[in-house]
């Protein structure tokens, strides 16, 4: 029973970290009626530093609006959207701790002390009344946690999808028209 409980509060604290990592905020015009919007676009320009990232992101939205009835327009769109992402990079020390009498060795392994780098993006995304020119939603999720280079592209490509995918995904639960509505 109390392996059960360890392992239980361990479930949640380990999920707990990965669900509170992302901070998505959303800013929307509630006088809009976004069921009226049928049709967008996107606005000219590079979404990411790297055109892969740009059209995993394209490809997410896009999935989330066509599943809100939305289809793609060059011609007179409903909305116009205006997305930007980018990453910063970061280093974390790891090993024993330099200062051993108050943080001790992690686990008691002896191995020396390393430095790794980490990525936390962040990606934009503002839609535009295309009609009116004004802002109607806008989406920003930071903290969203970028894997280095592996060597294997088709593992770091699948790996950023499910990221980029995952991160659109929780910024359009707050978007005002459901999916399959």
């Amino acid at each position: 029973m109390k392996s059960r409980t360890i392992l239980t509060l361990a479930a949640v604290f380990i999920f707990g970290s990965v669900v509170h990592a992302q901070k998505i905020k959303v800013d929307v015009d509630k006088s809009i009626d976004f069921t009226a919007f049928k049709t967008f676009t996107w606005a000219e320009g590079n979404i990411a530093p790297t055109a892969s990232t740009g059209y995993l992101i394209t490809a997410a939205v896009e999935k989330e609006l066509a599943s809100r009835g939305l289809v793609m327009s060059k011609e007179n769109p409903d909305i116009r959207i205006d997305a930007i992402a980018g990453a910063n990079m970061d280093l974390k020390g790891v090993g024993p701790s330099w200062n051993y009498d108050t943080f001790g060795s992690w686990g008691g392994y002896g191995n020396p002390g390393a430095m790794v780098t980490s990525a936390k993006g962040a990606v934009l995304l503002n839609f535009f009344d295309n009609r009116k020119n004004i802002s109607v939603w806008r989406a920003i999720a930071r903290d969203v946690f970028v894997l280095m280079p592996s060597g294997n592209r088709e593992k770091d490509i699948k790996e950023m999808e499910e990221t980029v995918n995952k991160t659109v995904n929780n910024m359009f639960k707050k978007y005002p028209v459901k999916a399959g509505k």
